[in-house]
């Protein structure tokens, strides 16, 4: 997942009779929780800076379609806030 999955999202089910269509769900990124493990502390860092290291598009912390610097000061804000 990236940043650029970010939005909502809906299902359409259909078969030869008909068509439904599913309410929507919206797909948001907590960039302070970077393991997904529920809280914010130092595994999220440890998370962060490898996927950064390697240049894996989900360390795009602030979107800009480049994985920098930027993205490290992006992640250290919303950590360092201890939220989403």
């Amino acid at each position: 997942m990236s940043p650029s999955d970010l939005g909502e999202y809906s299902c359409i089910v259909s078969n030869t009779c008909s068509s439904i269509q599913s309410q929507t769900a919206t797909l948001s990124i907590c960039a302070a929780d970077f393991n997904c493990d529920g809280g914010v502390d130092g595994t999220d860092t440890d998370a962060f800076f490898l996927a950064w290291e390697s240049g894996e598009s989900m360390a795009d912390v602030n979107a800009d379609g480049g994985v920098d610097g930027a993205d490290v000061e992006a992640f250290f804000e919303v950590w360092e806030a201890g939220g989403c």
